[in-house]
């Protein structure tokens, strides 16, 4: 009868509204009834009804939730754990990869050398009008360390080497006094001070030939007899002022009139 009285509209919305109560089992067996019965002869209502029967499905039950829940904590639980795994794998990893990279740095930079090419750099041979003889060292572009070898039979070899990876810098000089001409021959020396003798000249080894360069490629820059330039000016106050720094003399060193030791001594003999 009342679907015959209202609008269809009307009788539509009514039963949509019942549905979500049905299907909660909370509706009056004759709002269940009108339902059932409308939706047979209404196709729009039997497919909301269908819609909303779906979704009820999809919905869990309050212990099928809390049964989600317990089931997705315990995921979580395990993705933490495997991330923190792979957190600390990835970061051991990280640590050994840096250690290598620094021992093959240290290696390569600093532990192994090369020789410089020879071209690359030059040593000579400098005096002071009083007899000092200096090495002139001129480094080119390449940093690296100067190397002094004895030979044997007062022969000398100085070679220049840098780090398996070259290391490059400005051009500089180095102006080092190591040697004494002493009646026409070369002699390793020093400035020896002594509180009771004052300063004199120790002489140590005669030098009779200085190499520069490696075996496989080397030049001469002093044998026995060879005439070693004067130095200029500006080299010589560099020789003096090395030459005082290293003896630590207290005072001035007395560049002239010094006595010649071990010389004299092996003279007199």
């Amino acid at each position: 009868m009342t679907e015959r009285t209202e609008p269809r509209e009307t009788i539509c919305a009514v039963a949509q509204d019942i549905m979500p109560l049905m299907l909660d089992n909370v509706c009056s067996p004759e709002s269940r009834s009108f339902v059932e019965e409308h939706v047979q002869n209404c196709e729009g209502c039997r497919e909301a009804l269908a819609l909303m029967q779906a979704e009820d499905r999809q919905t869990p039950s309050p212990e099928e939730a809390t049964e989600n829940r317990a089931q997705w904590k315990g995921v979580r639980r395990y993705c933490k754990r495997l991330t923190s795994r792979g957190f600390l794998l990835g970061l051991a990893v990280t640590i050994l990869a840096a250690a290598l990279a620094a021992a093959a740095y240290w290696q390569l930079w600093v532990v192994d050398s090369t020789p410089v090419p020879l071209e690359e750099y030059d040593v000579r041979l400098v005096r002071t009008a009083d007899g000092w003889v200096a090495r002139v060292f001129e480094s080119g572009t390449y940093v690296g360390q100067r190397s002094t070898l004895g030979e044997g039979d007062g022969g000398i070899r100085i070679t220049f080497c840098t780090s398996r990876i070259p290391k490059r810098g400005e051009p500089h000089t180095v102006i080092t006094p190591q040697y004494y001409l002493h009646e026409g021959k070369l002699y390793r020396a020093d400035v020896e001070v002594s509180l009771d003798e004052g300063a004199y000249i120790e002489l140590g080894d005669e030098v009779t030939e200085i190499r520069v360069g490696t075996p496989e490629n080397d030049r001469v820059i002093y044998r026995a007899g060879d005439e070693i330039p004067l130095c200029s000016a500006e080299e010589e106050e560099e020789i003096r002022a090395h030459m005082q720094r290293t003896a630590r003399a207290d005072g001035e060193i007395p560049w002239d009139g010094m006595a010649v030791r071990r010389a004299e001594e092996e003279k007199n003999s």
